[in-house]
Protein backbone atom coordinates (compact mmCIF):
# COMPACT_ATOMS: atom_id res chain seq x y z
CA UNK A 1 0.00 0.00 0.00
CA UNK A 2 1.29 3.47 -0.83
CA UNK A 3 1.90 5.89 2.01
CA UNK A 4 2.05 9.64 1.49
CA UNK A 5 3.15 12.17 4.10
CA UNK A 6 0.57 14.91 3.75
CA UNK A 7 1.79 16.77 6.84
CA UNK A 8 0.07 19.92 8.13
CA UNK A 9 -0.69 22.60 5.56
CA UNK A 10 -2.80 25.68 5.02
CA UNK A 11 -5.12 26.21 2.09
CA UNK A 12 -7.23 29.07 0.83
CA UNK A 13 -9.62 27.68 -1.79
CA UNK A 14 -12.08 24.83 -1.82
CA UNK A 15 -10.50 23.69 -5.08
CA UNK A 16 -7.40 22.82 -3.07
CA UNK A 17 -9.59 20.74 -0.77
CA UNK A 18 -10.91 18.78 -3.73
CA UNK A 19 -7.37 18.17 -5.00
CA UNK A 20 -6.34 17.01 -1.53
CA UNK A 21 -9.16 14.46 -1.42
CA UNK A 22 -8.27 13.24 -4.89
CA UNK A 23 -4.66 12.75 -3.75
CA UNK A 24 -5.82 10.62 -0.84
CA UNK A 25 -7.97 8.53 -3.18
CA UNK A 26 -5.36 8.22 -5.92
CA UNK A 27 -2.62 7.05 -3.54
CA UNK A 28 -4.90 4.54 -1.76
CA UNK A 29 -4.10 6.14 1.57
CA UNK A 30 -5.26 4.65 4.86
CA UNK A 31 -5.75 6.98 7.83
CA UNK A 32 -7.62 10.00 9.14
CA UNK A 33 -7.60 13.36 7.39
CA UNK A 34 -8.33 16.14 9.89
CA UNK A 35 -9.33 19.55 8.58
CA UNK A 36 -9.53 22.50 10.96
CA UNK A 37 -10.97 26.00 10.64
CA UNK A 38 -11.48 28.68 13.27
CA UNK A 39 -14.98 27.42 14.04
CA UNK A 40 -15.19 23.81 12.86
CA UNK A 41 -13.31 20.51 12.64
CA UNK A 42 -13.81 17.62 10.23
CA UNK A 43 -12.35 14.11 10.40
CA UNK A 44 -12.47 11.92 7.31
CA UNK A 45 -11.52 8.26 7.74
CA UNK A 46 -10.08 6.40 4.77
CA UNK A 47 -9.21 2.80 3.99
CA UNK A 48 -7.22 2.21 0.80
CA UNK A 49 -8.27 5.62 -0.47
CA UNK A 50 -11.99 5.08 0.08
CA UNK A 51 -14.07 6.95 2.64
CA UNK A 52 -15.44 4.76 5.44
CA UNK A 53 -16.69 7.50 7.78
CA UNK A 54 -16.87 11.30 8.06
CA UNK A 55 -17.19 13.35 11.25
CA UNK A 56 -18.08 17.02 11.75
CA UNK A 57 -17.60 18.50 15.21
CA UNK A 58 -20.44 20.42 16.89
CA UNK A 59 -23.03 19.15 14.38
CA UNK A 60 -22.72 15.37 14.50
CA UNK A 61 -25.81 14.60 16.58
CA UNK A 62 -28.02 16.88 14.47
CA UNK A 63 -26.78 15.34 11.20
CA UNK A 64 -27.08 11.81 12.58
CA UNK A 65 -30.62 12.20 13.97
CA UNK A 66 -31.86 14.04 10.87
CA UNK A 67 -30.62 11.41 8.44
CA UNK A 68 -31.81 8.57 10.66
CA UNK A 69 -35.34 10.00 10.63
CA UNK A 70 -35.30 10.67 6.88
CA UNK A 71 -33.99 7.27 5.85
CA UNK A 72 -35.74 5.10 8.42
CA UNK A 73 -39.03 6.74 9.49
CA UNK A 74 -40.11 3.49 11.13
CA UNK A 75 -37.71 4.26 13.97
CA UNK A 76 -39.68 7.43 14.73
CA UNK A 77 -42.46 5.26 16.12
CA UNK A 78 -40.20 3.88 18.84
CA UNK A 79 -40.33 5.30 22.36
CA UNK A 80 -37.95 7.94 23.70
CA UNK A 81 -35.75 5.26 25.22
CA UNK A 82 -33.96 4.73 21.89
CA UNK A 83 -33.09 8.42 21.60
CA UNK A 84 -31.84 8.39 25.17
CA UNK A 85 -29.59 5.39 24.55
CA UNK A 86 -28.15 6.88 21.37
CA UNK A 87 -27.57 10.23 23.05
CA UNK A 88 -25.77 8.48 25.92
CA UNK A 89 -23.45 6.72 23.47
CA UNK A 90 -22.77 10.01 21.67
CA UNK A 91 -21.91 11.71 24.97
CA UNK A 92 -19.59 8.94 26.15
CA UNK A 93 -15.89 9.62 26.26
CA UNK A 94 -13.16 7.39 24.90
CA UNK A 95 -9.43 7.33 25.45
CA UNK A 96 -8.82 8.21 21.82
CA UNK A 97 -11.69 10.00 20.05
CA UNK A 98 -9.85 9.74 16.72
CA UNK A 99 -9.93 5.93 16.75
CA UNK A 100 -12.98 5.03 18.88
CA UNK A 101 -15.58 7.57 17.79
CA UNK A 102 -18.63 7.45 20.11
CA UNK A 103 -20.81 8.58 17.18
CA UNK A 104 -19.60 5.65 15.07
CA UNK A 105 -20.16 3.30 17.99
CA UNK A 106 -23.79 4.50 18.06
CA UNK A 107 -24.25 3.24 14.48
CA UNK A 108 -22.59 -0.05 15.42
CA UNK A 109 -25.01 -0.32 18.35
CA UNK A 110 -28.02 0.17 16.07
CA UNK A 111 -26.81 -2.76 13.94
CA UNK A 112 -25.98 -4.88 16.96
CA UNK A 113 -29.47 -4.32 18.39
CA UNK A 114 -30.98 -5.08 14.94
CA UNK A 115 -32.60 -1.69 14.46
CA UNK A 116 -30.60 -1.48 11.20
CA UNK A 117 -28.82 -4.03 9.04
CA UNK A 118 -25.32 -3.56 7.60
CA UNK A 119 -26.50 -2.19 4.26
CA UNK A 120 -28.76 0.35 5.97
CA UNK A 121 -25.91 1.46 8.23
CA UNK A 122 -23.74 2.00 5.14
CA UNK A 123 -26.46 4.09 3.51
CA UNK A 124 -26.79 6.19 6.68
CA UNK A 125 -23.03 6.87 6.73
CA UNK A 126 -23.10 7.79 3.04
CA UNK A 127 -25.94 10.29 3.47
CA UNK A 128 -24.28 11.83 6.52
CA UNK A 129 -21.05 12.24 4.55
CA UNK A 130 -22.83 14.01 1.69
CA UNK A 131 -24.41 16.45 4.16
CA UNK A 132 -21.03 17.19 5.73
CA UNK A 133 -19.44 17.83 2.35
CA UNK A 134 -21.78 20.83 1.91
CA UNK A 135 -20.00 22.77 4.63
CA UNK A 136 -16.62 21.09 4.18
CA UNK A 137 -16.20 22.14 0.54
CA UNK A 138 -17.23 25.72 1.33
CA UNK A 139 -14.30 26.17 3.70
CA UNK A 140 -12.17 29.13 2.62
CA UNK A 141 -9.27 29.09 5.05
CA UNK A 142 -7.98 26.39 7.32
CA UNK A 143 -5.36 23.72 7.92
CA UNK A 144 -5.20 19.98 7.50
CA UNK A 145 -3.25 17.15 9.05
CA UNK A 146 -3.09 13.50 8.06
CA UNK A 147 -2.94 10.93 10.87
CA UNK A 148 -1.84 7.48 9.63
CA UNK A 149 -4.47 5.72 11.76
CA UNK A 150 -8.06 4.94 10.91
CA UNK A 151 -10.96 3.24 12.72
CA UNK A 152 -9.84 0.08 14.57
CA UNK A 153 -9.90 -3.18 12.67
CA UNK A 154 -12.25 -4.76 15.21
CA UNK A 155 -15.03 -2.29 14.37
CA UNK A 156 -17.28 -3.28 11.44
CA UNK A 157 -16.90 -1.18 8.28
CA UNK A 158 -20.28 -0.68 6.66
CA UNK A 159 -19.27 1.08 3.45
CA UNK A 160 -16.34 2.08 1.24
CA UNK A 161 -17.14 5.23 -0.74
CA UNK A 162 -15.36 6.78 -3.70
CA UNK A 163 -14.78 10.33 -2.48
CA UNK A 164 -14.65 11.82 -5.99
CA UNK A 165 -18.01 10.29 -6.89
CA UNK A 166 -19.38 11.37 -3.53
CA UNK A 167 -18.46 14.99 -4.28
CA UNK A 168 -20.10 14.66 -7.67
CA UNK A 169 -23.25 13.32 -6.06
CA UNK A 170 -23.32 16.27 -3.70
CA UNK A 171 -23.03 18.62 -6.72
CA UNK A 172 -25.84 16.80 -8.53
CA UNK A 173 -28.08 17.05 -5.49
CA UNK A 174 -27.50 20.78 -5.35
CA UNK A 175 -28.95 20.84 -8.87
CA UNK A 176 -31.80 18.51 -7.82
CA UNK A 177 -30.36 15.63 -9.85
CA UNK A 178 -30.50 12.59 -7.62
CA UNK A 179 -30.56 9.73 -10.10
CA UNK A 180 -27.00 8.58 -9.51
CA UNK A 181 -26.42 5.70 -7.15
CA UNK A 182 -22.90 5.76 -5.78
CA UNK A 183 -23.20 3.67 -2.68
CA UNK A 184 -20.67 0.87 -2.68
CA UNK A 185 -20.91 -2.37 -0.79
CA UNK A 186 -19.08 -2.81 2.54
CA UNK A 187 -15.55 -4.19 2.46
CA UNK A 188 -16.88 -7.07 4.51
CA UNK A 189 -18.61 -8.44 1.41
CA UNK A 190 -18.85 -11.98 2.75
CA UNK A 191 -20.67 -10.82 5.91
CA UNK A 192 -23.24 -8.80 3.95
CA UNK A 193 -23.72 -11.61 1.42
CA UNK A 194 -24.36 -14.04 4.25
CA UNK A 195 -26.85 -11.61 5.79
CA UNK A 196 -28.71 -11.27 2.49
CA UNK A 197 -28.71 -15.03 1.97
CA UNK A 198 -30.36 -15.57 5.32
CA UNK A 199 -32.99 -12.93 4.56
CA UNK A 200 -33.75 -13.91 0.99
CA UNK A 201 -33.41 -17.70 0.70
CA UNK A 202 -36.29 -18.51 3.07
CA UNK A 203 -34.47 -21.60 4.30
CA UNK A 204 -36.58 -23.94 6.43
CA UNK A 205 -34.59 -24.60 9.63
CA UNK A 206 -34.55 -27.56 11.95
CA UNK A 207 -34.01 -26.61 15.58
CA UNK A 208 -31.76 -28.84 17.69
CA UNK A 209 -31.34 -27.68 21.29
CA UNK A 210 -31.60 -23.95 20.53
CA UNK A 211 -29.18 -24.26 17.58
CA UNK A 212 -30.70 -23.43 14.21
CA UNK A 213 -29.54 -26.02 11.67
CA UNK A 214 -30.45 -25.18 8.08
CA UNK A 215 -30.68 -27.76 5.33
CA UNK A 216 -28.72 -25.63 2.91
CA UNK A 217 -26.83 -27.42 0.15
CA UNK A 218 -23.16 -27.66 1.06
CA UNK A 219 -21.92 -29.68 -1.89
CA UNK A 220 -19.81 -26.75 -3.13
CA UNK A 221 -18.02 -26.47 0.21
CA UNK A 222 -17.44 -30.23 0.38
CA UNK A 223 -16.06 -30.16 -3.14
CA UNK A 224 -13.56 -27.48 -2.09
CA UNK A 225 -12.23 -29.57 0.75
CA UNK A 226 -11.92 -32.60 -1.52
CA UNK A 227 -9.87 -30.49 -3.91
CA UNK A 228 -7.16 -30.32 -1.26
CA UNK A 229 -6.35 -33.93 -2.08
CA UNK A 230 -5.12 -33.67 -5.66
CA UNK A 231 -3.59 -37.12 -5.52
CA UNK A 232 -5.71 -40.24 -5.29
CA UNK A 233 -4.33 -41.08 -1.86
CA UNK A 234 -6.74 -41.19 1.06
CA UNK A 235 -7.30 -37.84 2.80
CA UNK A 236 -6.89 -38.11 6.59
CA UNK A 237 -9.69 -36.42 8.55
CA UNK A 238 -8.91 -33.09 10.19
CA UNK A 239 -8.80 -33.25 13.98
CA UNK A 240 -11.28 -30.75 15.42
CA UNK A 241 -11.14 -30.28 19.19
CA UNK A 242 -14.31 -28.81 20.71
CA UNK A 243 -14.19 -27.41 24.25
CA UNK A 244 -17.57 -26.50 25.74
CA UNK A 245 -19.13 -27.04 29.17
CA UNK A 246 -22.43 -27.97 27.49
CA UNK A 247 -22.63 -31.67 26.48
CA UNK A 248 -25.60 -30.84 24.26
CA UNK A 249 -23.53 -28.35 22.28
CA UNK A 250 -20.66 -30.81 21.92
CA UNK A 251 -23.02 -33.55 20.70
CA UNK A 252 -24.66 -31.19 18.24
CA UNK A 253 -21.38 -30.00 16.72
CA UNK A 254 -20.23 -33.59 16.28
CA UNK A 255 -23.50 -34.51 14.57
CA UNK A 256 -23.10 -31.68 12.06
CA UNK A 257 -19.65 -32.71 10.81
CA UNK A 258 -18.90 -35.44 8.29
CA UNK A 259 -16.75 -38.15 9.91
CA UNK A 260 -14.91 -38.72 6.64
CA UNK A 261 -13.61 -35.14 6.72
CA UNK A 262 -13.44 -34.32 10.44
CA UNK A 263 -12.50 -36.27 13.53
CA UNK A 264 -14.25 -34.48 16.39
CA UNK A 265 -12.83 -34.67 19.93
CA UNK A 266 -15.18 -33.27 22.58
CA UNK A 267 -14.12 -31.91 25.99
CA UNK A 268 -16.50 -30.43 28.58
CA UNK A 269 -13.88 -29.16 31.08
CA UNK A 270 -11.58 -26.29 29.99
CA UNK A 271 -8.93 -27.18 32.58
CA UNK A 272 -8.73 -30.74 31.28
CA UNK A 273 -8.91 -29.33 27.77
CA UNK A 274 -5.56 -27.61 28.10
CA UNK A 275 -3.78 -30.89 28.77
CA UNK A 276 -5.73 -32.66 26.03
CA UNK A 277 -4.73 -30.01 23.49
CA UNK A 278 -1.05 -30.54 24.31
CA UNK A 279 -1.47 -34.29 23.85
CA UNK A 280 -3.76 -34.40 20.80
CA UNK A 281 -2.35 -31.40 18.88
CA UNK A 282 -5.56 -30.77 16.92
CA UNK A 283 -5.72 -29.11 13.52
CA UNK A 284 -8.55 -26.77 14.59
CA UNK A 285 -9.93 -25.77 17.99
CA UNK A 286 -13.54 -24.71 18.59
CA UNK A 287 -13.60 -22.88 21.90
CA UNK A 288 -16.66 -21.82 23.89
CA UNK A 289 -16.29 -18.36 25.44
CA UNK A 290 -18.40 -18.68 28.61
CA UNK A 291 -17.04 -21.53 30.74
CA UNK A 292 -16.40 -21.89 34.48
CA UNK A 293 -12.90 -21.77 35.99
CA UNK A 294 -11.22 -20.86 32.71
CA UNK A 295 -13.10 -18.95 30.00
CA UNK A 296 -12.41 -19.19 26.30
CA UNK A 297 -10.50 -15.91 26.09
CA UNK A 298 -8.11 -16.98 28.85
CA UNK A 299 -7.59 -20.40 27.32
CA UNK A 300 -6.92 -18.94 23.87
CA UNK A 301 -4.40 -16.51 25.36
CA UNK A 302 -2.57 -19.39 27.06
CA UNK A 303 -2.46 -21.36 23.82
CA UNK A 304 -0.98 -18.46 21.88
CA UNK A 305 1.91 -18.32 24.37
CA UNK A 306 2.82 -21.93 23.59
CA UNK A 307 5.16 -22.34 20.62
CA UNK A 308 3.23 -25.35 19.25
CA UNK A 309 -0.10 -23.49 19.08
CA UNK A 310 0.75 -19.96 18.00
CA UNK A 311 -0.62 -20.64 14.53
CA UNK A 312 -3.25 -23.30 15.28
CA UNK A 313 -6.69 -22.05 14.17
CA UNK A 314 -8.79 -21.20 17.25
CA UNK A 315 -12.44 -20.29 16.63
CA UNK A 316 -14.40 -18.67 19.45
CA UNK A 317 -17.95 -20.04 19.71
CA UNK A 318 -20.35 -17.81 21.62
CA UNK A 319 -23.81 -16.32 21.87
CA UNK A 320 -22.27 -12.90 22.46
CA UNK A 321 -22.32 -11.12 19.11
CA UNK A 322 -21.34 -7.58 20.08
CA UNK A 323 -18.36 -5.89 18.42
CA UNK A 324 -16.70 -5.48 21.83
CA UNK A 325 -16.81 -9.26 22.29
CA UNK A 326 -15.25 -9.69 18.87
CA UNK A 327 -12.61 -7.14 19.88
CA UNK A 328 -11.68 -9.32 22.88
CA UNK A 329 -11.34 -12.29 20.54
CA UNK A 330 -8.96 -10.26 18.38
CA UNK A 331 -6.92 -9.25 21.42
CA UNK A 332 -6.25 -12.88 22.37
CA UNK A 333 -5.40 -13.63 18.72
CA UNK A 334 -8.34 -15.88 17.96
CA UNK A 335 -8.51 -16.99 14.32
CA UNK A 336 -12.27 -16.77 13.89
CA UNK A 337 -15.62 -16.12 15.55
CA UNK A 338 -18.76 -18.27 15.31
CA UNK A 339 -21.97 -16.82 16.75
CA UNK A 340 -24.71 -18.93 18.32
CA UNK A 341 -27.17 -19.98 17.09
CA UNK A 342 -25.38 -21.20 13.98
CA UNK A 343 -26.31 -23.39 11.05
CA UNK A 344 -24.45 -26.31 9.59
CA UNK A 345 -23.46 -24.06 6.70
CA UNK A 346 -22.08 -21.46 9.15
CA UNK A 347 -20.00 -24.08 10.94
CA UNK A 348 -18.60 -25.55 7.73
CA UNK A 349 -17.84 -22.11 6.33
CA UNK A 350 -15.73 -21.22 9.38
CA UNK A 351 -13.90 -24.57 9.36
CA UNK A 352 -13.19 -24.50 5.63
CA UNK A 353 -11.91 -20.93 5.83
CA UNK A 354 -9.45 -21.95 8.57
CA UNK A 355 -8.35 -25.04 6.62
CA UNK A 356 -7.67 -22.77 3.66
CA UNK A 357 -5.13 -20.83 5.79
CA UNK A 358 -3.40 -23.93 7.14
Amino acid sequence: MKTVNLGRQKFLHNKELTLLLEEVSHNSIKGCLQVLSLSQTWSLYFDKGQLIYAYQANSMWDIFSEKLQQLFPQLNNLDNELDGQLQAIFDSKTDDAILDRPDYLAICWLVEQQYLNSLQAGKLIEEMAITMLDSFLKLGDGAYEFIPQTLPDYLPKFCHLDISLLIRRRQLRSMNLTNVNLFKESANRSEIKLFLDLEQKHLKPNVINDITVTTENIEDSTFKINKLNDNNTEQKPYKVLCIDDSPIMLKTIKSLLDEQIFTVISIDDPLKGLMQILRIKPDIILLDVSMPNLDGYQLCSLLRKHSDFRNTPVVMVTGKTGFLDKARAKMVKASGYLSKPFSKADLLKVLFSQIGHM
